[in-house]
């Protein structure tokens, strides 16, 4: 018994270490010293940048990681209030440096206008974000870190915001978000996880994720650190036509040794696609998992399949189902034809009129 409530005990343990993010206690008295030096730190900047101002809801910064939970860093937060208004100030208890909530679309503006030109491109539209990378430590640090950089806004320090964007060696890497839709002649097979990096050092930033588009071709970066790019097409297949992806290249970068992964497939219809006839109607199956991204199902006006409506049953769907009509029945959707103006007919969900993507494997059955 005693060996039985031991291991409950150990068990109970484990599971408030995992769970639990309230188990990494805040010194207090740290707190308070980082919440105080903080202070003396924002008041000496008032003083000399903005007389007059008034400081605000000074305390040290508790940050949050998965896990540990809460934990105290070297930072301290504020607000900075003149003339009716907030700025909020971040400083850090260690270096010294000071971080204001200001200017971020000015930041934004600047940044896209150097990245884009480095690149040589110029988005038809753009999504654009980004923020300077705080280091979580910077110096001899007195609290323990989760995280490696922080968000709080610019360097008090900077005068010209396009100048320090355009100085990457002197200043904090840029995170940057952006999403781009691109001139429909440009090839974004061009683009690889090489060319990533390096725009990555020569501007100073780090992609979050970039993604690129034209109408045809998708490219996407995710942390720097993996890509994938495909290219979309019709593929004319008996009486019918499908809008898949036609090729698909990922790259991936193992974290331990750099070496980078490269997977680069083209579409095959004899080897990829499997599309039949039956009965009822007609079954199709994507063979090729990497290339198998949704596609859409489209045949000419005049066509038999256009003459009909169909029950359309993805083979995922209600599988444990022994009773084939009963799973029909509760798991089968309604699809129709929209007539588009190139003389074909594109297949759609009959109650939304939504463009249905395919994926895997499926069977139409003709609606009576």
């Amino acid at each position: 018994m005693k060996k039985v409530f031991a291991g409950l005990v150990i068990l109970l343990s484990a599971v408030l270490c995992l769970s639990g993010c309230e188990d990494n206690k805040i010194d207090e008295g740290l707190e308070k010293q980082v919440a105080e030096k903080g202070k003396e730190i924002m008041q000496a900047w008032i003083g000399e940048n903005m007389p007059g101002a008034e400081l605000e809801n000074c305390k040290a910064y508790i940050d949050y990681a998965p896990g540990p939970g809460k934990y105290l860093t070297d930072y301290a937060s504020g607000v900075v209030r003149k003339d009716g208004e907030a700025t909020d100030i971040t400083v850090n208890t260690v270096s010294g440096a000071v971080y204001l909530s200001c200017g971020k679309e000015e930041l934004n503006d600047a940044a896209a206008a150097y990245l884009y030109e480095t690149m040589g491109i110029t988005p038809e539209k753009a999504d654009f974000s980004c923020f300077v990378m705080a280091p979580a430590q910077d110096g001899g640090s007195t609290t323990k870190t989760f995280n490696k950089y922080f968000n709080f806004g610019i360097p008090a320090d900077v005068k010209n915001i396009d100048a320090f964007v355009r100085e990457p060696g002197s200043r904090p890497q840029l995170e940057v978000t952006a999403d781009l839709r691109l001139p429909e002649d440009t090839d974004l097979f061009a683009y690889n996880l090489a060319g990533v990096k390096t725009l990555c050092e020569e501007c100073g930033v780090f992609f979050h994720n970039l993604d690129l588009a034209t109408e045809d071709q998708e490219f996407s970066s995710l942390w720097s650190r993996e890509t994938t790019t495909y290219e979309r097409g019709w593929i004319d297949q008996d009486d019918f036509r499908l809008q898949g992806v036609l090729r698909y290249r990922a790259e991936e970068e193992d974290s331990r040794t750099q070496e980078v992964k490269v997977s680069d497939r083209t579409f095959d219809p004899e080897k990829d696609l499997i599309l039949e006839k039956t009965e009822t109607g007609f079954r199709y199956s994507f063979l090729n998992k990497d290339l198998d991204l949704g596609s859409w199902i489209a045949t000419d006006k005049e066509s038999e399949f256009r003459q009909h409506d169909y029950l359309y049953l993805d083979d995922e769907l209600g599988k444990d189902e022994k009773d084939s009509e009963k799973r029909w029945k509760d798991y089968a959707a309604v699809m129709t034809w929209e007539d588009r103006d190139d003389g074909t007919s594109l297949m759609v969900e009959a109650d939304h009129g939504v463009v249905q993507h395919f994926f895997g494997s499926g069977e139409f059955r003709r609606a009576e």
